[in-house]
């Protein structure tokens, strides 16, 4: 299984910037909340095969959304971990299924990064990949 460090998710922060080309939020707000992750920390990776070939888990995504100015104080985003918890509770008492994979909005520093950290969070692994295909100015 493919796994990455808090080294590795800074230089993904700093790439995701230049992908995104400013969607996605700043670099500054990607490292505002990497603040939080534990330096030993790991995030576990999966391939988008991996989780469609797995029928038992389901797949969210992750996003933020607004005016990069404010964001760009954000704290460690509880409102995302929360959002996480109330998905997670209801495709079980509607799918009778746990959440297993969260895949990121698009490339951009915050929204590369921070479905990366709450999958670490919450025990999950997040996919390789990203919905839009590009970031979403």
């Amino acid at each position: 299984m493919k796994t990455l460090n808090k080294k590795q998710l800074l230089d993904i922060a700093l790439g995701a910037t230049f992908l995104g080309c400013g969607g996605g939020f700043s670099r500054k707000s990607a490292l505002s909340v990497l603040k939080r992750f534990p330096s030993d920390g790991i995030v576990n990776v999966a391939s988008v095969e991996e989780a469609v070939k797995d029928k038992d888990k389901l797949t969210i995504m992750i996003a933020y959304i607004g005016a990069p100015t404010a964001i760009t104080n954000i704290k460690y985003p509880t409102g995302a971990l929360n959002a996480f918890d109330q998905a997670a509770a209801y495709a079980k008492r509607v799918y009778n299924k746990e959440i297993g994979y969260i895949i990121p909005v698009e490339i951009g520093a915050l929204n590369t990064i921070a479905p990366c950290l709450e999958a670490s969070e919450r025990n999950v692994k997040v996919v390789e990949g990203d919905g839009a295909g590009r970031a979403v100015p």
